[in-house]
């Protein structure tokens, strides 16, 4: 998994539980945050305001219920996608939105 997490782009682990695994796989880099919910996820997004980013899903069916990868999938546009068992890395960039 942490083969596909690019390096120079924020990652988010949607369990801040993960983000030591990650971490000692991945190197423990100030690029990688831990986030619990959607609402930790904006927050931090916010912050730094990226055109791109990762978003390391681990056991999600157990914890989010499926509202950090909805939210993301109406308001951000998936670039990349990998899917293992329990853990997806998906890669999203932000969207263009037009007024109408």
């Amino acid at each position: 998994v942490v083969n596909l997490l690019p390096q120079n782009e924020i990652i988010f682990i949607n369990k801040a539980s993960a983000e030591k695994n990650i971490k000692y796989y991945y190197g423990d880099k100030d690029n990688i945050i831990g986030v619990n919910n959607i609402s930790e996820l904006l927050f931090s997004y916010v912050s730094s305001k990226p055109k791109r980013f990762s978003v390391v899903y681990a056991f999600d069916k157990y914890s989010d219920k499926g509202e950090m990868r909805n939210y993301l999938k109406e308001n951000f546009e998936i670039i990349e996608e990998h899917k293992f068992y329990n853990v997806d890395v998906v890669r999203y960039e932000t969207q263009i939105v037009k007024s109408s």
